[in-house]
């Protein structure tokens, strides 16, 4: 409660610049309190950068996808998220994010993330999306990113190839 008021979020973001022990606690609990509050949790992180203290895509991240569910809708999440980017990270800002995969996954919903998997192993690589599949049973998360894109016409496409050895043919 004490980031929803100016004077209390001034506080905690001044011990949170200090890196206490218990940052990232906050930060990954933070997300489904904050959800419904619109401002608050742009105004900490804000509050935080001019304490000299900056928050990583992971403390971002809960805060971002809790926003999304809540809201049930990008808006929000992806305004919050534009404004805590730095000017070079702002510059490479498109419809689709990281869409050649020269970087690499990301936490926040607007970069590519890869869901939990089981024996599946995924590579970033220039211009190319690896995908391994381990030895036994799999279970593929698969891998996503929310796209802001403008009313109109729109073709994705893309080249794949498939090699695949097993005892069983």
């Amino acid at each position: 409660s004490l980031v929803l008021v100016p004077e209390g979020r001034e506080a905690v973001a001044e011990v949170l610049a200090r890196n206490p022990s218990w940052r990232w606690f906050f930060f990954a609990s933070l997300g489904a309190q904050m959800a419904g509050a619109p401002e608050a949790p742009l105004a900490l992180f804000q509050q935080l950068r001019s304490k000299g203290g900056n928050a990583t895509e992971s403390e971002i991240a809960p805060i971002l996808w809790a926003r999304l569910a809540a809201a049930k809708s990008a808006g929000g999440a992806y305004n919050i998220w534009l404004q805590l980017l730095s000017p070079e990270e702002m510059a490479e800002v498109r419809p689709v994010n990281n869409l050649d995969f020269s970087k690499p996954p990301g936490r926040t919903p607007f970069n590519w993330t890869v869901s939990r998997s089981v024996n599946v192993f995924v590579d970033f690589q220039e211009r190319i999306l690896r995908v391994r599949f381990g030895i036994g049973q799999v279970t593929f998360g698969g891998l996503s990113q929310v796209t802001f894109l403008s009313p109109g016409l729109y073709r994705f496409s893309g080249l794949e190839k498939g090699n695949m050895a097993a005892k069983r043919g």
